[in-house]
């Protein structure tokens, strides 16, 4: 029977770390200071920029924020999230898709890997083809940012 040292040991699958899968459509909740207040936010992984060891996420709000989205073009570039399609969701939201927040892969992951309930799930894959249609046209977004997160082709 081996000992408790060996069943810890390093090499023990009892020991294996949790993994996050770091790929486009992942849902998770982070404390988000880019906010005003700064708050807990829903993020969706949009592109993954691989040479920069960088993601690309846009947020999940509770509504369009007609107060800076007042322009019916910037309106539409939210897209509608229904409750009952997702289920971490608390009520009927939107995505932002005026604004691509990049970040390090390696802290989002690192966080995520620490704090596994803050994954949230996925979006289906229409959903998220959606988002990209809709921020190809933004110019609140780089060129080479839709670029570097797969929005667009070079």
């Amino acid at each position: 029977m081996p000992s408790i040292e060996e069943l810890l040991s390093e090499h023990s699958d009892l020991k294996a770390k949790f993994t996050v899968d770091i790929k486009p459509g992942l849902v998770f909740c982070m404390f988000d200071n880019r906010t005003t207040p700064p708050k807990p936010k829903y993020h969706v992984i949009i592109g993954i920029c691989e040479e920069e060891v960088l993601i690309g996420t846009v947020r999940i709000d509770s509504k369009i924020n007609t107060t800076v989205y007042y322009r019916i073009e910037e309106q539409y570039r939210c897209l509608k999230l229904k409750e009952e399609t997702y289920r971490f969701l608390k009520h009927n939201s939107i995505v932002d898709c005026n604004i691509l927040l990049p970040s390090r892969i390696n802290g989002i992951k690192q966080y995520l890997e620490n704090n596994s309930k803050c994954i949230l799930g996925e979006l289906k894959i229409e959903d998220l083809e959606e988002i990209k249609l809709r921020m190809i046209e933004a110019p609140t977004i780089s060129k080479e940012d839709k670029v570097k997160f797969g929005i667009i082709e070079n």
